[in-house]
């Protein structure tokens, strides 16, 4: 969904789709800085591949209270005076927020244990898989990736010890699946 939002955005000079367009730019700049891993999983040409997501819970909180910023400034816009890309970009982004948003009550950072598609495993795993080393630049930026991950790791078992504390948990048989796949 987030790359589908870097692909609509087209320049124009109406106030209003200019608005939607620098809103969005900031929103997508910023949602690759908090999720680096998926400038990698998803591709991204040009962007750095050298950071791990920082999931920390005052790191989370940011990201959580930038959401609602971004949300309230959509709020306020009437999505039916844009057109084209602007309106595509509108709805893409109000949509990806509105659904972070409504998980948050899921406190998956709490739990987030699975062998595909989400917590820490899958994605270490399919950053090794993925990262390209082709030239030094890349190289560098893999090295410095993986020495982040004792960190990355650490800051996720504090999470979950908390979740614990809190009651939250994954599934069993995930969590067999996550360590035996």
């Amino acid at each position: 969904m987030i790359l589908a939002l870097a692909l609509v955005l087209q320049t124009t000079s109406d106030s209003l789709a200019t608005r939607v367009r620098q809103l969005a730019d900031s929103y997508l700049v910023a949602y690759f800085e908090q999720h680096p891993d998926e400038a990698t999983l998803d591709g991204v040409a040009n962007a750095r591949h050298d950071k791990l997501p920082d999931n920390s819970p005052a790191a989370l909180a940011r990201w959580q209270q930038r959401e609602d910023d971004w949300l309230a400034v959509l709020k306020r816009i009437n999505p039916k005076r844009l057109a084209g890309p602007e309106w595509v970009a509108y709805g893409i982004m109000r949509d990806a927020i509105e659904a972070s948003v409504g998980t948050r009550v899921c406190r998956f950072e709490l739990w987030s244990v699975a062998h595909t598609g989400g917590g820490w495993l899958s994605t270490v795993t399919a950053l090794a898989a993925l990262q390209g080393v082709g030239t030094e630049d890349a190289r560098r930026q893999v090295l410095t990736r993986w020495h982040a991950v004792p960190a990355y790791i650490a800051t996720e078992l504090a999470n979950h010890r908390e979740g614990l504390r809190r009651g939250y948990t994954a599934p069993r048989h995930n969590v067999e699946i996550a360590l035996t796949g």
